[in-house]
């Protein structure tokens, strides 16, 4: 089974909402399940990162980095 998660910040960028989103990613990709994250992507951060059963979309959803609220 899919599921995706989408999320204007992931981990390692600082915040509860980045942390519960991939700490619910993990465990559930440890039960098995295909997870796909899209996020928004800051600068030298891959595009596409995969880890277990985790794959991590970044794209650019904001015209600037000085609208991100961190």
């Amino acid at each position: 089974m899919n599921i995706l998660f989408l999320s204007e910040l992931l981990y390692p960028h600082a915040g509860g909402a980045q942390l519960a989103t991939h700490l619910w990613a993990e465990l559930l990709a440890k039960s098995g399940f295909n997870i796909k994250i899209v996020t928004n992507r800051s600068p030298n951060e891959p595009v596409v990162s995969k880890y277990d059963n985790v794959t991590i979309y970044r794209i650019p959803l904001l015209k600037s980095h000085e609208s991100i609220k961190y």
